[in-house]
């Protein structure tokens, strides 16, 4: 696959007139994009790939500009394949962080890998920036999906900031931009997770614009909420069972500003960049933080220290943009058979300023107190020293 950074470079490969498929998300980098794109005398099919959010309204406006403006409904892939997988595999960052655009962007590269070949498209452009993983996502996923495909993206070839795009824009772009939160940050949002990044806040010196991360302060008091697991996947909320597109957006609504739906790390990538990366989720701290749960009751010492280790492999791994490579397979496959055992039920009380866990109720094979059947009678019924000797020759340790 050949990366390729500025318009020029677009030209002398594909001639004047020539068609790109534009990864377009309706915000201001890929609005930027289509307003070159189109200046420079080259047509667009731009590409928009739907979550499960509102359609943008600047998708109007790029139907008057674009050649073409493509919008595909992915809210059940992206929940039952991307995101379940993520679940499934703890893939979490910075101690906890939950991932978001690490899942959808091997999804949206895998279709927009379909409608290039199905259009006869030979290039798919992005306008991700140096500060940002998703350049190596759409870039590595492209390359393993359709190594024949070029990749434009221009934002690594010059990097401009967010007031310069502001002005490279077709006017009709411009309201929806200029003086608006949307023209100063970077808002990446789905039914799972909503993560701000770019703009001032890429010096981590700069306070956190938190009513514009967070939204308004949750309005409840005191609230009971419980997560049902099977196989490490949640399969109900509150006892009702739902698919996991309804959990997420029951929870993330449910509890919208809450605190501790809150996460906040440093980013690093590939270019050396360390971005900060605020991000709400709620929905994605409870439902890893219950599997995790579940995992600790059920799971060995050396099963929850392999999970661990696993587990941190497979999301730095997708973070880089791996998704689709034979490294992650393994790694996916591993976690999966790990999480065979994880089911069960676990609640939280939820306060105005916590979140605290209430029960941890695993299906089986717990052994996590003496309310177990015969538990007494095999503790006394057991020959310590048999296990003595045992982890002594083998030199094991408990922690």
């Amino acid at each position: 696959m050949k990366v390729i950074t500025r318009i020029d470079g677009l030209h002398s490969q594909m001639g004047d007139g020539a068609c790109v498929l534009l990864l377009f998300s309706g915000g201001l980098d890929s609005c930027h994009t289509l307003s070159q794109l189109t200046a420079a005398g080259l047509r667009v099919v731009a590409l928009y790939v739907d979550l499960g959010e509102p359609l943008p309204a600047t998708c109007k406006v790029a139907r008057s500009i674009a050649e073409e403006v493509v919008v595909i409904e992915a809210e059940r892939i992206f929940c039952d394949e991307y995101l379940a997988d993520g679940i499934i595999c703890n893939a979490t960052y910075f101690g906890g962080m939950p991932l978001s655009s690490t899942y959808t962007r091997p999804l949206i590269a895998r279709l927009a890998v379909d409608q290039a070949r199905s259009k006869g498209i030979r290039v798919i452009a992005s306008n991700a920036t140096a500060f940002q993983n998703t350049f190596f996502r759409f870039a590595k996923s492209i390359e393993v999906l359709a190594p024949e495909l070029s990749f434009f993206c221009p934002s690594i070839g010059a990097y401009l900031d967010r007031a310069q795009k502001i002005t490279g824009l077709d006017p009709r772009f411009i309201e929806f931009f200029k003086d608006k939160p949307r023209g100063v940050y970077s808002v990446d949002e789905n039914l799972w997770c909503r993560v701000i990044e770019n703009g001032d806040i890429e010096h981590p010196e700069r306070s956190l614009p938190i009513s514009d991360i967070c939204g308004a302060p949750w309005k409840g008091t005191s609230e009971q909420v419980a997560i049902t697991f099977k196989a490490g996947f949640p399969t109900a909320l509150n006892d009702v069972k739902m698919e996991l597109g309804k959990i997420c957006r029951e929870l993330n609504g449910r509890f919208a500003g809450h605190p501790h739906g809150f996460s906040y790390g440093l980013e690093g990538n590939v270019f050396g960049v360390k971005n900060p990366e605020p991000r709400m989720s709620i929905a994605g701290k409870l439902i890893h933080e219950g599997s995790g749960y579940i995992a600790q009751a059920v799971l060995s010492t050396a099963e929850l220290q392999l999970r661990e280790e696993l587990s941190r492999r497979f999301a730095i791994s997708v973070i880089e943009g791996g998704w689709f490579t034979s490294y992650t397979d393994a790694l996916r496959s591993a976690l999966h058979c790990l999480a065979k055992p994880i089911s069960g039920r676990v609640s939280w009380q939820v306060t105005d300023r916590s979140c605290f866990v209430n029960t941890i109720a695993p299906d089986k094979s717990s052994k996590i107190g003496a309310h177990i059947e015969n538990f007494t009678c095999s503790v006394e019924n057991y020959d310590l020293s048999k296990k003595i000797s045992f982890d002594l020759q083998k030199e094991h340790t408990h922690a």
